[in-house]
């Protein structure tokens, strides 16, 4: 059986790697996975999960989270992230 996630800890202290910030000229979608990364699991939002997911990153801490979300919820939707 797998462990809880602790969710105040974000996919960055999870991994213990500090990313460089991206560069100025970074796409949106690289600026926005960097912030996401240093933010806590339990402020992260379905589209959030989404993104993160798909750029593999923090794949064994976001997964049971983004699964429990599914439990709840098959057809949740996420929208466009804010920032």
């Amino acid at each position: 059986m797998p462990r809880p996630v602790d969710r105040s800890r974000s996919p960055e202290e999870f991994e213990g790697v500090r990313r460089p910030a991206p560069p100025a000229d970074a796409t949106r979608l690289t600026a926005t996975a960097h912030a996401l990364h240093h933010k806590p699991i339990c402020a992260l939002g379905p589209e959030d999960l989404r993104l993160l997911i798909r750029q593999d990153t923090g794949l064994p801490h976001l997964l049971p989270v983004d699964i429990d979300l599914l439990s709840l919820d098959p057809m949740v939707e996420g929208g466009p992230v804010q920032r």
